[in-house]
């Protein structure tokens, strides 16, 4: 079974009067464009995004906030996405200590609980049919 590489790799949070807007890019400078574009288009502003004025949380994850042209402030926040998912399979694959191969091991890739989480959905909806159709 061969890896999908994902389309984008970051997720931009725009956090603008309570609201949150998304968008996302596939590397660092469409994040820019993509980030410009969202405020243009729902906000009716312009900004362009500046990584220098930037917190880097932890590996992969940014914050920050930019002035946009009619001096309001707008606060971000950028996911690496791929990342995460293979960072959290590496440490959650870590654990137990259990040499080699074996069944213990193997949940240690991220696509292991890709599939729990579907799985646990996929019967969290045969559950809520069986409770409609009591009704």
């Amino acid at each position: 079974m061969s890896k999908r590489k994902p389309v984008f790799r970051y997720k931009v949070k725009i956090i603008y009067n309570k609201k949150v807007y998304l968008c996302y890019a596939s590397n660092l400078f469409m994040i820019k464009e993509r980030f410009s574009d969202r405020v243009r288009k729902e906000l009716k502003m312009w900004c362009s995004l500046n990584f220098k004025e930037s917190d880097e949380v932890s590996t992969g994850y940014w914050i920050g906030s930019n002035v946009t042209s009619c001096n309001n402030r707008i606060h971000w926040e950028v996911f690496d996405l791929v990342g995460a998912t293979s960072m959290a399979g590496r440490l959650l694959g870590s654990i137990g200590g259990s040499n080699g191969r074996g069944e213990s091991k193997r949940r240690g890739d991220s696509a292991y609980y890709n599939n729990l989480r579907e799985k646990g959905l996929a019967k969290r909806r045969a559950n809520m049919r069986k409770a409609q159709n009591k009704i």
